[in-house]
């Protein structure tokens, strides 16, 4: 798809979003006065920017010119980015990178050793055999996706942080920045906007949020977290300075003969996660770490995901949905989350 940038009426982002199953969306009903606003196309999802302030014009272009930047830094389907020079010299040589694209990479690959059972950058070989996302999606071959999982292995990538290299020793393996370059974006994007002095806004970069201060005339940004089943809402939230990563089996999908395979895969089977959990928000401060959570968090299923958010909840916060139709909310958010429902149950997260 080409490079798009809309600038104008609300209503045009909104039916970007809507085609794209995005699962979070705020109340703008509140936005007085009117912000910039922006829309581009990058990373392979939309890139919305609702800002305030007498700088925000010149902010959101500064945000607009630098997302193709990134993508032309970290997008596998880009020819010559950092992640394709590294996946098509697997198993031949290290590729020598920039010291900015090396220290992101880096830091994204490092924080997927964290939880490589749940998460794994190196899955490539994998989601490239299902390509969910693409115009002819299909079910590999169990022999296909037996092939692939041999190759996914985070711990085998050799980080070189003199030369600023990154090397995938067997032939071919791959990176997926897919579940955590995105939240490394809304990072950036973060600073930017801090640079620019602008600290009341909102920007969605696909199932992520950055929702920065208030409304001008002092009002909550109200974030909304959509029903993965249907067309409408389970709840809202207020939120002030946060970064918000959601994972849903009901983003991205292709159905054959009536069965549906979503986009969240699990590295240990290759195969689209199955378990008790329809949607995972994670709430914090640092970009990369939610989107990765949200995605590692639904791949552990309700019980892990609980037991692993309450021990980390110094640093994160979650909204976990199960499929009986129940909402967990960690303690930080519970007294703020409004349901707004019938279909669901609020519960607090212990």
């Amino acid at each position: 798809m080409s490079r798009k940038r809309i600038v104008g009426l609300i209503c045009v982002t909104v039916l970007f979003l809507a085609a794209l199953g995005v699962l979070l969306w705020w109340d703008q009903t509140q936005a007085e006065p009117e912000p910039y606003r922006t829309t581009d196309f990058a990373m392979s999802t939309f890139v919305t920017q609702e800002l305030y302030g007498e700088n925000a014009q010149a902010a959101a272009q500064a945000v607009s010119e630098y997302l193709f930047t990134f993508e032309a830094q970290f997008s596998p389907f880009v020819s010559g980015s950092a992640i394709d020079r590294i996946n098509q010299n697997a198993g031949v040589r290290p590729v020598l990178l920039e010291e900015d694209a090396y220290a992101l990479l880096k830091q994204a690959l490092e924080m997927s050793q964290q939880l490589p059972e749940y998460f794994d950058m190196t899955i490539w070989p994998v989601s490239s055999l299902w390509d969910v996302t693409s115009e002819n999606p299909r079910v590999p071959e169990q022999s296909e996706i037996d092939a692939a999982l041999s190759l996914v292995d985070i711990q085998s990538v050799v980080l070189n942080d003199q030369e600023h290299s990154i090397f995938l020793p067997r032939k071919g393996q791959g990176i997926d920045p897919g579940g955590i370059l995105k939240g490394a974006l809304v990072d950036q994007i973060w600073e930017i906007l801090k640079q620019q002095q602008i600290t009341q806004g909102v920007v969605s970069v696909g199932g992520n949020l950055l929702v920065l201060g208030t409304y001008p005339n002092g009002k909550a940004i109200t974030v909304s977290l959509q029903d993965p089943l249907s067309q409408g809402y389970i709840g809202s939230l207020p939120l002030c300075d946060q970064i918000v990563a959601t994972t849903s089996t009901y983003e991205r999908y292709f159905e054959i003969n009536g069965v549906r395979y979503h986009h969240v895969l699990d590295p240990q089977t290759g195969y689209p996660v199955q378990n008790d959990l329809t949607s995972v928000t994670v709430i914090g401060q640092n970009g990369m770490q939610c989107d990765m959570l949200s995605t590692a968090l639904f791949v552990m299923g309700y019980e892990k995901a609980a037991a692993y958010a309450s021990e980390h909840s110094g640093e994160f916060s979650v909204i976990l949905v199960d499929t009986s139709n129940t909402v967990w909310v960690s303690p930080s958010l519970y007294d703020n989350f409004a349901l707004e429902s019938q279909n669901y149950t609020l519960a607090p997260l212990s």
